[in-house]
């Protein structure tokens, strides 16, 4: 334990400097759109008190949607861009993840080392991966949190409803993300440079291979892209988040676990751990061999 704990340390030096720089990042590009917005609104602050007064006064109801649940709706969508944003870095630094030793010139130094691969492994899966997903919670809280202090001062909204927003997103988000993330950290153990350019190409030739194959001769080949499209995709609807908005806090929460914990995402989980034994197996059979 004390083995694993030193290298969950190490790494997280090792790459804490991406995990800021991402934070500062998205920061940035926060208070940039919050700076742009109010002088927008101040630019043209006859219109947009007239609009805040219009929204004052039907905060109750529009069009038989209760704004005060319109928090659900808010929070989903900005999740969502903050949830997407981040869906790019984890696959990106994932990656790198299993072969950074050979960029930092120290992979003699880790196979000498009496320590497991699967705890090597392990470590920078937890770090790459999990490190994100963290990150990641802690802007959507932070983000969310501040917007929420703007919308309660411009409408009614309902803080029950607002974390079911964050929830409807940032689950399915942060699942798909496991899965993708795996397969970039696969891509890793067998490519020592550009690994995930390099894994992308590689399935680009081999979907339009399987083209060419079905075109040319009949065939019924699955497509693994296609098939790797609707296993990873959730429909993001406008219409049905405002349904879901209009459903009590109890049965909206039900219907957002029974979305997420379902068998489909038993088999993402067991995929990823698949791909973490693979990618594990692979560098220590390259440990042995190199």
């Amino acid at each position: 334990m004390k083995q694993f704990k030193a290298l969950i340390i190490k790494d997280f030096n090792i790459y804490k400097s991406n995990f800021y720089k991402i934070t500062i990042i998205f920061l940035s590009l926060y208070l940039l759109s919050v700076i742009t917005s109010l002088i927008g609104y101040y630019h043209h602050s006859d219109q947009g008190h007239i609009f805040l007064n219009n929204l004052s006064i039907n905060s109750h109801a529009l069009n038989g949607f209760d704004l005060s649940k319109g928090s659900f709706v808010f929070n989903a969508g900005l999740t969502a861009i903050v949830s997407f944003f981040f869906m790019i870095f984890t696959i990106s630094l994932s990656g790198s993840a299993l072969n950074s030793d050979f960029e930092y010139k120290c992979s003699l130094f880790h196979r000498n080392l009496p320590i497991s691969i699967w705890k090597i492994s392990g470590s920078r899966f937890i770090i790459t991966i999990f490190g994100s997903f963290l990150t990641m919670l802690i802007l959507v809280l932070f983000t969310s949190l501040i917007s929420n202090i703007v919308l309660m001062s411009i409408v009614k909204i309902s803080l029950t409803y607002s974390l079911l927003g964050i929830l409807k997103v940032i689950l399915p988000y942060t699942i798909n993300s496991l899965l993708l993330a795996s397969i970039a950290f696969f891509f890793s153990s067998i490519f020592k440079r550009k690994a995930l350019g390099k894994g992308i190409l590689i399935l680009g030739i081999i979907h339009f291979s399987i083209v060419y194959l079905n075109f040319l001769f009949g065939l019924h080949i699955p497509y693994f892209l296609v098939k790797l499209a609707e296993t990873i995709s959730f429909h993001v609807d406008s219409h049905t988040f405002s349904q879901l908005a209009n459903q009590s806090s109890s049965e909206l929460a039900s219907n957002i676990f029974a979305s997420v914990f379902n068998f489909q995402t038993f088999l993402k989980l067991l995929y990823t751990g698949i791909l973490f034994v693979i990618s594990t197996l692979i560098m220590k059979y390259k440990e042995i061999t190199e």
